[in-house]
């Protein structure tokens, strides 16, 4: 009797260790649903400074408005953030503007629409909106920067860029040159922010809330 028991053991060891080799059986259906989920979770981005300072100044420009999804749910802002960084890189436009025009154009809303069709984050539209892709944020900021950068290279240099993104000409009116200026002052002031400590950062970019 001994010798058969001793027999089944050894026979159920080798089935177990020949399935765990093979990977056939799944084991986390033997652990409680707590466990067995905690296990399945994916792991959190890791992002890079930049990508977290960026996330910072988002969240100080929506201080003033803390019910805010973006200022909330840090893992959204994060995602967003990288999205600003991947962009910026990718069509060599300052990073704080592509950040202060969404926050002007649609306080970072993706699914806003203005009154003349505009549409997304950079609050896009006619020429400049076609071929977009508007059902990602990463779409919506690939178009503007897009568009910035063929501006740049058309009005000969970032500020007159800048006016035509506002007004579809690289030489408009005075007026539209004022929005320009207190656009680009606060591209410079984000810069500062950004550059500063992290303790101070959120409540120097907050200044700016509309």
């Amino acid at each position: 009797m001994k010798w058969l028991i001793a027999t089944a053991i050894l026979a159920a060891a080798g089935y177990v260790t020949s399935v765990i080799k093979s990977g056939e059986h799944d084991f986390s259906s033997q652990l409680p649903a707590a466990v067995a989920s905690r296990q399945c979770e994916p792991a959190a981005p890791a992002y890079d400074a930049e990508t977290i300072t960026v996330s910072a100044v988002i969240r100080g420009l929506l201080k003033t408005n803390r019910r805010h999804h973006l200022y909330r749910d840090d893992a959204a802002r994060n995602a967003l953030a990288a999205e600003f960084v991947q962009v910026a890189r990718e069509w060599d436009i300052p990073l704080y503007l592509l950040v202060a025009s969404a926050y002007k154009e649609s306080t970072f809303r993706p699914n806003v629409a203005g009154k003349l069709g505009e549409q997304g984050l950079l609050q896009l539209h006619g020429p400049a909106a076609e071929g977009c892709d508007f059902s990602t944020t990463l779409g919506q900021l690939q178009c503007g920067a897009r568009y910035l950068s063929a501006s740049a290279k058309k009005c000969g240099d970032l500020r007159d860029a800048v006016a035509r993104y506002m007004s579809g000409g690289c030489n408009p009116s005075e007026g539209v040159y004022a929005k320009v200026d207190a656009r680009l002052l606060l591209q410079s002031d984000l810069e500062q922010a950004a550059a500063g400590s992290t303790a101070t950062l959120v409540a120097s970019a907050g200044n700016h809330n509309m």
